[in-house]
């Protein structure tokens, strides 16, 4: 997308950028996603059942975000990751995030990001944003620009005492960082 300047120092924003992957990891609970690819916008959504019994998601990875162009000692400011997601309405207010984490060279790093808010019918949730770092102090350009296994991990719950199926069907990011010094 176009930044927001070009003089030395400026902030700049490259993105929002979609997922160009989705897979099914290890995560908190067992219970798998179906249509993993469902997180690029296209095609159905991403979709986990989550019966009484085992009511969390193993985690739903998307990458290939496509990232280019950072420049290399270009300082990172923020990472926003921006969740198309939702469940049917009888259960709206009893499914919540149990993960929500960033992929750095395929690896879970930094802090969870997860909401408090139940999830909605239907939505884009916002988890960090331009001054967000996650926690990590040491991004650099290599860890975004053309590599495949940077990404977002999201996984979920549910307190409802019957099976439920909530759904992703868009992941996009967002880097902001800075030019000239």
């Amino acid at each position: 997308g176009p930044g927001s300047g070009t003089a030395g120092g400026a902030t700049v924003s490259l993105g929002p950028n979609t997922a160009g992957a989705g897979a099914n990891a290890t995560g908190p609970g067992t219970q798998a996603w179906t249509n993993t690819s469902g997180v690029t916008g296209v095609g159905p959504a991403a979709t986990v059942n989550l019966p009484a019994i085992a009511p969390e998601s193993k985690f739903l990875y998307a990458t290939n975000f496509g990232f280019a162009g950072i420049p290399g000692g270009a300082p990172i400011l923020g990472i926003e990751v921006k969740v198309t997601k939702g469940v049917s309405s009888a259960a709206a207010d009893m499914i919540f995030d149990d993960g929500l984490r960033l992929l750095r060279a395929g690896s879970l790093v930094g802090n969870d990001l997860s909401s408090a808010v139940a999830w909605s019918t239907g939505g884009v949730t916002t988890y960090g944003g331009p001054t967000e770092l996650w926690g990590i102090t040491d991004w650099v350009a290599a860890d975004f620009n053309a590599v495949a296994n940077f990404g977002v991990a999201i996984a979920v719950q549910s307190t409802d005492s019957v099976t439920r199926s909530p759904f992703v069907n868009l992941v996009t990011i967002t880097i902001y960082y800075t030019t000239g010094t």
